[in-house]
């Protein structure tokens, strides 16, 4: 999926991905209720399983991190953005340019284009 221009876009696709993947998991485990077997809820695990790793794939693609100590933007290893959780501001990463773990601040990939 190619990702927009534009910052609020791309944060609205975000939010409305989570929510049909939220929503189609749900239907799938009240079918799974409503016919009284697990086979549904297993399918709808799965295939939101999927759905989130297109998800992530598609933030993977929209963001990027600033160093706040030397200003410089980066792009982390898919492996290292999904084992770093959020912190208060960012996210810990150790920057490239000046070496430092550092907080680094989410960024729209777009905005370091112009």
């Amino acid at each position: 999926m190619k990702v927009p221009k534009s910052k609020k876009k791309f944060i609205t696709i975000m939010r409305v991905m989570t929510v049909c993947i939220i929503v189609w998991l749900l239907a799938w485990i009240a079918a799974s209720v409503l016919y009284s077997s697990v086979v549904p809820a297993i399918a709808g695990a799965i295939t939101s399983c999927l759905f989130a790793i297109i998800l992530a794939e598609f933030y993977y693609s929209g963001v990027e991190f600033v160093c706040p100590d030397c200003n410089i933007g980066f792009v982390p290893k898919r492996a290292d953005l999904m084992k770093n959780v959020h912190v208060k501001r960012g996210r810990k990463f150790t920057c490239p340019s000046c070496g430092k773990e550092v907080v680094a601040i989410e960024s729209f990939r777009g905005d370091m284009d112009d």
